[in-house]
């Protein structure tokens, strides 16, 4: 019973506006352990105080999606593959303002970019991350 409600909410979290990627919500829910629900909070930008489960799922997520690597690491040039020329240099300087300036914990690192990034730059940030 547990599995098919998990494939449920699996399904809703894909179906939204842009769809995260099914394989990638699938692995890090399994490794992260995160609530499907909060995902769906989560692709709905409704969550304003994460737990560490989601905050772990969004690090997989993004590791997995080549925008971050698993130490935290946010690949520029990955994000930057879709932005519009003209748009760059003000995606990049908002993307240096969402990363930490020292060194924190890899899921600390993926939430405060995600939702800073959303805060100053909603379409990119949904296009670049998927969620």
């Amino acid at each position: 019973m547990f599995w098919l409600d998990r494939v449920r909410n699996t399904a809703s979290i894909t179906n939204y506006k842009t769809p995260l990627i099914p394989e990638h919500v699938e692995h890090c829910l399994h490794q992260s352990r995160a609530n499907p629900e909060h995902v769906i909070f989560l692709k709905n930008n409704v969550i304003h105080r994460p737990n560490y489960a989601l905050k772990s799922w969004l690090l997989c997520y993004l590791s997995r999606t080549g925008v971050m690597s698993p130490e935290g690491v946010l690949k520029l040039h990955v994000a930057m593959k879709n932005v519009a020329k003209q748009d760059r240099d003000l995606v990049e300087k908002i993307i240096d303002k969402c990363l930490f300036k020292t060194p924190h914990e890899p899921v600390e690192t993926a939430w405060k970019y995600l939702s800073c990034f959303r805060k100053n730059q909603p379409q990119y940030a949904r296009q670049i991350n998927h969620i």
